[in-house]
Order: C-alpha cells, then sequence, then structure tokens
C-alpha cells in the first residue's frame, strides 16, 4: 500500500510541477529560431538547446550543492540556515507591513 501511495504521490507532483515547465520553458523553446530548419537540422537544434539547458541546470545545481557541503563541512550550516530563515520571516514582515 505505501508503494502506491508514494508512486501516486510522485505522479501527482510531477503533474503539478508540469506546469511551471510549460508557464517558464514553452515559451523559451517556441522562441528558438529553429521555424525555417527542416528535419534532422530542426531536431539537432532542439537537442543542442535541451542538452544545453539541462547541463547549466546540472552545474549550477552541483555548485550550489559544494557550497551547501561545504557549509556543512565548517559548521556553519545550522547558523546560516537560522540567518535564511530570519531573513525571509523578515522580508515577509517588511512585505506585509
Amino acid at each position: 500500500m505505501m508503494i502506491v501511495q508514494t508512486i501516486l504521490a510522485g505522479l501527482t507532483l510531477g503533474f503539478i510541477g508540469s506546469f511551471h515547465c510549460v508557464g517558464m520553458c514553452g515559451p523559451l523553446a517556441l522562441s528558438l529560431p529553429v521555424y525555417h530548419l527542416q528535419g534532422v537540422k530542426k531536431i539537432t537544434a532542439h537537442l543542442l538547446y535541451n542538452t544545453g539547458r539541462v547541463f547549466t541546470y546540472s552545474t549550477i545545481g552541483f555548485v550550489a550543492g559544494l557550497a551547501g557541503r561545504g557549509f556543512y563541512e565548517a559548521g556553519w550550516q545550522q547558523l546560516f540556515s537560522i540567518a535564511t530563515g530570519s531573513i525571509m520571516l523578515l522580508l515577509t514582515l517588511l512585505y506585509f507591513v
């Protein structure tokens, strides 16, 4: 029963997250200047675009992960979490005041 709930939760989150992709990545993909290309050239252009996008997001995630690991190993992770949470609360209060 737990596996069914896990799969259902994953599918639900994926479905909801797809709206973000459609709204953010869709217009970018549609604005690619490939309308004049035919066949293999068009597919190649789309593959290059998406490969570059995935590589860029992966690199940014890797760098952020390294930074987070550095904070953890230096013993600053708890302080960093408290400071970041405090800043978020302060900005939220300033927004509503």
